[in-house]
């Protein structure tokens, strides 16, 4: 799919989204608080079930500025089996549009529920993920991974689709939608196929007809050099995304106006497509949004800053838009926690909106105990929905507005899956080191290096297994004039991991547009093992490079005179160009540190402005003005006084 195919309704500037109870309540029970540890094992969840579906709570939300909500419609267990539960949706979908609200329902992609399932589609247990001995590959013992490389599967959920639409569902919202590499018969024999058609030279296999082949077993080391192992990773993620885009296809068809969302655990850590079978630069072409659930719930905390500014990112390099759905860490004990605070629900606004992905209210009708909820609080209702009318008031800050940045991340597949955790550390420590510096910055897809022309810089951080061509369009961008930060073994193996008898980049040593660190300075450090009891939310901890200050001073000076921007301020703050229709540029401001205001934030700019005056909104004390820029033509300074959490100036380039 891509943004510019996105129904109306759905834009990123239009949509106001509100988790509203995922799981079915008897569900709840039997997670027993395994999971969500403030559901399940608890004497009150039928007073918050009922709290949720009642008329007033829609009216409530309606009144802050929610438009669209994700309440439970389908979790796996059988369409005959849920029957009752679909029974308290159908009110709640009427009552919804009434007052506006588009209702996308929770539909379950990735498990079943064998206990019920079985005794409706006795043919079920074909459809799940099998491991390399043949065994289904379990969520838990009462729950099964599908695997939706059946075509029975597929078309039972179209049979769940059908359903949907018919009692007025507007779109659907498909979790645990990560694609597993599967071992049944079927994926075995379409792996058979895939390298049938696709490999060329099967000579570095030792093979020449793939009829008898079988997958290799699941990789686990951090390199991944057996090119049988290679291709089956590969075969995954197309897979992956051929399946889902049956389902997107099949929806698109019925109506366009229908939403499709895919939550894959993206990006969560850096075993995307080992373990879930997800290539985003092709899956995202698949779906309308994305679903970020993590717990990267923006913040600044112990001095670390935390962000869905990678999700975003990558959504604008691809094409699809994000519904983050991020919970807050508790560093305490060690758990996932909802919001506390007007700050927190500001931010859960802010930072999606301004990078063109879709703000929601996550956290605001989990339980708190009885009938509360979240939003109860008044503050944070508060904080909800000032965000929400500024934003909906000030739409023209938003729309077709694009990142303006000089610095491109390139991002290569093949290195991220065959590199694996190294590739991942200093992939992760180039994106906070540039945050952390307030350099802008967009991702380079290695499938879509036509875009290079648009940077002024591209960093290569470690990418290990780049292809000839992606080299050749890397130093011919250099013979350009562009220029290259190039680390660590970047240029050392081709797509394959196949070494070359000389760096690919050798050629260009001596060149003063290029700065090689062969010691891969952005590498994130290595910390010791997370506590267990978040590690499937984590992965690998991320924290800020020792040396990120050097690199960040590397990158400015590649830069030159096009570091546009320097930004004077408290490591909790962020500041983030856009470019607007009609050349206007408008900076956005946020304070990620929710318990204390910024006093002062100087940002230099080194452009060509139209005139020596901005439009200063700051949505906290409600304030629209016209402010003069300090300084002389080429060269001025914006000032933004008494940050609490988001500010933002809207100029005119020349």
């Amino acid at each position: 799919m891509s943004k510019n195919k996105l129904p109306e309704w759905a834009r990123s500037e239009n949509v106001r989204w509100a988790f509203w109870g995922w799981d079915p309540l008897p569900y709840y029970r039997r997670l027993g608080g395994m999971k969500e540890w403030y559901f399940g094992n608890n004497r009150w969840m039928e007073e918050w079930w009922d709290r949720i579906y009642d008329p007033d709570t829609v009216k409530m939300m309606a009144d802050i500025g929610v438009n669209m909500i994700v309440p439970q419609f389908y979790k796996g267990a059988g369409l005959k089996f849920e029957t009752d539960l679909r029974g308290k949706l159908n009110p709640l979908i009427e009552n919804c549009h009434k007052h506006d609200i588009r209702v996308v329902g929770y539909t379950q992609l990735g498990t079943i529920f064998p206990e019920s399932m079985k005794l409706e589609e006795p043919e079920c247990p074909e459809w799940t993920v099998r491991e390399y001995n043949g065994d289904i590959k379990l969520w838990n013992y009462y729950r099964w991974r599908k695997c939706c490389n059946q075509p029975g599967l597929i078309s039972y959920m179209k049979k769940v689709i059908d359903v949907g639409v018919e009692i007025g569902i507007d779109g659907f919202h498909f979790d645990n939608a990560a694609m597993f590499p599967c071992y049944c018969d079927r994926c075995r024999q379409g792996f058979r196929d895939y390298l049938t058609e696709k490999i060329k030279t099967p000579e570095r296999m030792w093979i020449t007809d793939f009829r008898a082949v079988e997958p290799p077993p699941p990789s686990s080391g951090e390199h991944v050099r057996d090119p049988m192992e290679q291709e089956w990773l590969r075969y995954s993620c197309e897979k992956g995304a051929k399946n889902i885009g049956k389902l997107a296809d099949y929806i698109k068809q019925i109506n366009p106006e229908l939403l499709v969302m895919a939550n894959t655990a993206f990006p969560r850590y850096e075993k995307w497509s080992r373990e879930f079978g997800i290539d985003p630069a092709v899956y995202g072409k698949k779906v309308d949004f994305m679903v970020a659930e993590n717990v990267n719930f923006p913040g600044f905390e112990r001095g670390k800053l935390t962000t869905q500014i990678e999700a975003f990112s990558f959504a604008d390099a691809i094409g699809f838009e994000v519904f983050p759905a991020s919970w807050v860490q508790n560093y305490e004990n060690g758990k996932v926690d909802v919001i506390s605070n007007s700050a927190q629900a500001k931010m859960a606004i802010a930072e999606p909106q301004i990078w063109g992905s879709a703000p929601g209210i996550q956290h605001g009708l989990r339980t708190v105990g009885g009938s509360s909820v979240v939003i109860d609080d008044p503050e944070i209702a508060a904080g909800y929905g000032d965000y929400i009318r500024f934003f909906d008031q000030h739409k023209e800050l938003l729309r077709d507005a694009r990142p303006f940045a000089k610095v491109g991340i390139l991002h290569s597949f093949d290195s991220l899956t065959l590199g694996g955790h190294e590739v991942y550390m200093s992939s992760s420590g180039i994106q906070l080191t540039l945050i952390s510096a307030n350099i802008p910055y967009r991702f380079i897809m290695e499938s879509d290096l036509s875009v290079l022309k648009e940077f002024s810089v591209v960093l290569v951080a470690n990418l290990l297994c780049l292809s000839d061509a992606t080299c050749e369009r890397l130093i011919a961008f250099a013979h350009q004039g562009g220029r290259l930060y190039i680390s660590g073994n970047s240029g050392k193996y081709d797509e394959n991991f196949l070494e070359r008898r000389e760096n690919a980049f050798a050629c260009l040593a001596g060149y003063a547009n290029v700065a090689f660190f062969p010691d891969v300075p952005e590498a994130c450090p290595e910390v010791g093992a997370i506590d267990f009891k978040i590690c499937d939310w984590l992965g690998t901890e991320i924290n800020l490079p020792p040396r990120h200050e050097e690199v960040a001073k590397e990158i400015r000076s590649l830069l030159g005179n096009d570091n546009f921007i320097r930004v004077g301020a408290p490591a909790s703050v962020v500041v983030t160009p856009r470019m607007l229709p009609n050349n206007t540029l408008a900076l956005h401001v946020l304070n990620y540190d929710h318990a204390n205001k910024v006093d002062k934030v100087e940002v230099e700019l080194r452009l060509s402005l139209a005139e020596t005056a901005c439009t200063l909104f700051n949505p906290d004390r409600n304030l629209e003005q016209k402010v003069k820029i300090d300084g002389i033509a080429g060269a001025y300074t914006i000032s933004f006084r008494e940050l609490e959490t988001y500010q933002v100036a809207v100029f005119k380039l020349a």
